[in-house]
């Protein structure tokens, strides 16, 4: 399972960290390839739009333990990203690789 998330970038915010990947516009796309865990914690209802607080990429994780101890051992390893968004709501990936890249234009 693959997932896509097309995140927008503050302008007051750096493009340094992107930079690196080959962006060049502040809308971006973030596929998450062949994961294995998807944990939302996500409030529906906010007054303003959401942003993300902080992106923690992490090699050890209690997610990352639990499907260990199940038998999952993927050859690459696994990355936990973990989302804060700025409302409350989080979300947790557990995939084996991803991808950064300029965004599509939208239709």
């Amino acid at each position: 399972m693959s997932l896509e998330l097309i995140i927008e970038i503050d302008p007051d915010e750096s493009m340094e960290p992107f930079l690196g990947h080959g962006v060049k516009s502040r809308l971006i796309a973030v596929e998450f390839e062949a994961c294995w865990q998807i944990r939302s914690n996500l409030i529906c209802f906010q007054t303003r739009r959401e942003q993300i607080f902080d992106w923690q990429p992490l090699s050890a994780s209690d997610l990352i333990s639990s499907l260990s101890q199940h038998g999952a051992a993927p050859s690459g390893g696994f990355i936990h990203h973990r989302f804060e968004l700025s409302g409350g709501s989080s979300l947790d990936i557990v995939a084996e690789r991803v991808s950064i890249a300029d965004a599509p234009p939208s239709e």
